[in-house]
């Protein structure tokens, strides 16, 4: 009859062993699948922010009115004279883009809606952009001719 020996010394590992392993391995990735998603959705809210956008859409629309005579503002147009050769012009938001027409150049982009209200010497600026963002901003009038 054939005698079974047993070694003594295994090499290799059990199969608890793997498994363990493979179960903290598994944890390990999941772990970084989350940072990097949190990562993603971090840079995303970074790229698609508008409000340093809107800030200096104010500023422009400051320094442009400084040139021009308002002639209207309506709840979405701003009706416009140059001072130097009398230009009706307009402050219009076409195609997503806030631009002086005629003209080509935008003071801002992706938006979806804005809304005007003149208020006394005064004109509130309501714009929503294409991912929802909403700002409102004021501005002086101080040129207004009737």
């Amino acid at each position: 009859m054939l005698k079974f020996t047993r070694l003594r010394f295994k090499k290799g590992f059990t199969l608890i062993e793997v498994l363990i392993s493979l179960f903290i391995l598994s944890l390990f990735m999941h772990s970084l699948m989350l940072i990097y998603d949190s990562y993603n959705r971090v840079e995303t809210e970074i790229r698609t922010d508008h409000s340093a956008d809107f800030l200096h859409f104010i500023t422009l629309i400051e320094l442009e009115l400084n040139n021009y005579i308002i002639i209207e503002i309506e709840p979405e147009i701003i009706r416009i004279e140059n001072k130097g050769t009398h230009k009706a012009s307009r402050i219009i938001k076409q195609n997503n883009k806030i631009y002086i027409a005629p003209g080509h150049q935008p003071l801002l982009y992706d938006v979806y809606d804005w809304q005007l209200v003149q208020i006394f010497d005064k004109l509130s600026m309501t714009v929503t952009f294409n991912n929802g963002q909403v700002f409102s901003g004021v501005i002086s009038l101080e040129n207004i001719e009737e």
